[in-house]
């Protein structure tokens, strides 16, 4: 097959996800990604990327951003950037288009000639698209629009996600549920050293984004309960990653006065993510519903840490207990009640690794069964349209 892919990146920290799908999927097919922005082009490397940027005039902009705002419709057609992705297009000739975050996904349909609106198209809903977005009645108009045509299919990262749609009335025809996956040879558990819960420490773990979603806020509150119920309990927290919210949750830390036994590492790679894991014993990520509405999908970070077999302190929340069940692979609680987390933080210090959290990602969320599916799932779309 000839795919094409989109997406506004290419590809930033924490989308690993996107590039080991390009890398799979390219073993087999001719694969040609067409984004707006390269990013960390050392760290993913790819030949066949077309950038084209999207500019907008000032007024215009102005424009469209009163527009959005007021959720009067959205319009995303820009000249050049139809005449260089329509010759991409043409050069190309690809079998199928697979477009990431739908709205996203709608400046490049936006901005397709007539000709190849045919083309069999893909687009793979991860999260804020499939939640926040769908308050606004010009995005659901789109998809809608967009997602009803015959050649048009919606890939979902999470069952999760039908739940929205139907609340907000969105029609799709052709919607699969298939969960993402990561490369588990990467997350190979070597330190198999037991803790000792009476004088050892115990590290807690979150790598993720300082987003109001991640709910480090939550989690600190939650320490902090702890610190003073449990005072001989001995642990630490380290954060890792970076976002727009780490100084509001260091400054946070500094006023409970828990910056002895919690740290911050800042980005880390994905080699590093993994040596981090193996001197863990528990992750945590309390994710929440923020303000606006944004929830997450399955988290490619609880994938992870599960695959190094360590317990997780989770919510009930978006597509997270699709991946991990309350009592058998760490605890799952109601987002935002911080009696309750305090309570799960001291009872899973008598947890040890688990096996069953490995197994759970090798058999629904490893790699190479997620892009079988996922190409399985291209090719019978391509035949059908091929008729």
């Amino acid at each position: 097959m000839r795919i094409l892919i989109c997406s506004e990146k290419f590809c930033y920290d924490s989308s690993t996800f996107l590039y080991n799908q390009v890398i799979e999927l390219s073993k087999k097919h001719t694969v040609k990604y067409v984004c707006s922005i390269r990013e960390n082009e050392d760290k993913f490397p790819y030949d066949d990327v077309e950038i084209i940027p999207y500019k907008v005039n000032p007024l215009l902009k102005k424009i469209r951003w009163y527009k959005e705002i007021y959720d009067i419709s959205l319009d995303f057609k820009v000249r050049d950037f139809f005449k260089r992705f329509n010759r991409i297009i043409e050069d190309f000739k690809p079998d199928l288009i697979h477009f990431h975050f739908a709205y996203e996904a709608f400046r490049f349909i936006a901005n397709m000639d007539k000709r190849y609106l045919s083309i069999p198209y893909v687009i793979t809903f991860h999260g804020y698209d499939a939640t926040m977005m769908l308050k606004r009645k010009s995005y659901v108009k789109l998809i809608n629009k967009y997602l009803n045509a015959p050649n048009a299919y919606a890939h979902l990262v999470c069952d999760f996600f039908r739940e929205g749609f139907k609340k907000y009335q969105v029609k799709i025809r052709q919607a699969d549920t298939i969960y993402l996956g990561i490369d588990v040879s990467k997350f190979n558990r070597s330190n198999r050293n037991p803790w000792n819960s009476k004088t050892g420490k115990i590290t807690f773990v979150q790598i993720s984004n300082f987003q109001e979603k991640k709910g480090h806020e939550f989690t600190i509150r939650a320490f902090k309960i702890v610190k003073e119920k449990y005072p001989d309990f001995n642990w630490q927290l380290i954060f890792a990653g970076g976002g727009m919210l780490i100084d509001e949750i260091k400054k946070l830390v500094d006023e409970l006065n828990l910056s002895d036994q919690i740290t911050f590492t800042g980005f880390i790679s994905p080699s590093e993510a993994q040596q981090l894991l193996d001197s863990a014993n528990v992750f945590v990520h309390h994710s929440v519903t923020s303000e606006q509405g944004d929830t997450e999908g399955c988290t490619n970070s609880i994938m992870e840490a599960m695959a190094m077999e360590l317990p997780v302190l989770s919510t009930y929340h978006g597509g997270i207990p699709e991946m991990m069940d309350d009592g058998v692979h760490g605890f799952l609680l109601e987002e935002k009640d911080i009696e309750k987390y305090s309570e799960r933080i001291y009872e899973i210090r008598n947890w040890s690794y688990k096996k069953e959290c490995r197994d759970r990602v090798l058999k629904q969320f490893n790699l190479g069964d997620f892009v079988s599916n996922l190409e399985a799932h291209f090719q019978n779309i391509v035949s059908k349209h091929s008729k």
